[in-house]
């Protein structure tokens, strides 16, 4: 999808819809709504950056599903760093010095 804005006189070319960067375009229920949403000739807001015109958006704000993947994320790296510091506090427990 592509859209073309004007600021200040000045005519710019965007396609994103949200800042996540996640693309849902494979959801058929969710291409219709942005179909019907944005339909070609309709006059719809576009968000930009005040100091960079050329980073726009038509949906503003953190969507759930950016949310969700950075709690995942955050989940399964926190789970790792545990499995990683209870098998290294593991293994420096069973370790002796080595005497000639």
């Amino acid at each position: 999808m592509r859209y073309r804005y004007q600021i200040d006189g000045r005519v710019y070319d965007g396609d994103r819809i949200y800042f996540s960067g996640i693309d849902l375009s494979s959801n058929h229920d969710y291409a219709l709504d942005i179909t019907a949403r944005y339909a070609v000739g309709r006059a719809v807001e576009v968000y930009h950056h005040p100091r960079d015109p050329e980073l726009a958006v038509l949906q503003p704000g953190i969507r759930r599903e950016t949310i969700f993947t950075f709690v995942i994320g955050g989940a399964f790296a926190a789970f790792a760093l545990l499995g990683f510091y209870l098998d290294h506090r593991g293994r420096s427990r069973h370790r002796t010095k080595h005497r000639e």
